[in-house]
């Protein structure tokens, strides 16, 4: 996952491969980076640094910390910390929103409805329902 990496604070960190099965919805690859390691006033946990990672892709951008306690770890592990409980976070979300996947059908019937409001001298689409 971190091939080429130069040292524990390296910035590159990974590609993630998104699920391409569904033609003109693939999101491509994410580059996911550290942008940012600080350490910070210890929280309601005794965590006192938090480890930014950046995500980025064609389509969307963001940032997700990771909060880690300094006396559990070392600097060289602090990275490698980090990515394990990003991993865990989601393995969380995915299973939480399994049930947010649509169908093929699904996303077929839900493109035939319009319901935004017709435009001045535009017709509007109607369901065939």
């Amino acid at each position: 996952m971190a091939a080429g990496r130069t040292g524990p604070w390296a910035s590159d960190i990974s590609y993630g491969r998104i699920d391409q099965s569904r033609p003109g919805e693939a999101m491509g690859k994410f580059k996911i980076s550290v942008a940012r390691i600080e350490m910070i006033s210890p929280n309601e946990r005794a965590e006192d640094i938090r480890l930014t990672f950046q995500f980025e892709s064609d389509q969307t951008s963001f940032a997700l910390p990771i909060f880690l306690n300094s006396r559990d770890f070392d600097d060289t592990e602090i990275v490698k910390v980090a990515r394990s409980k990003l991993y865990d976070v989601f393995w969380q979300l995915c299973g939480q929103c399994e049930d947010w996947q649509l169908s093929d059908a699904e996303r077929r019937e839900l493109a035939k409805i319009n319901v935004r409001p017709a435009r001045q001298g535009r017709r509007v689409r109607e369901s065939k329902s």
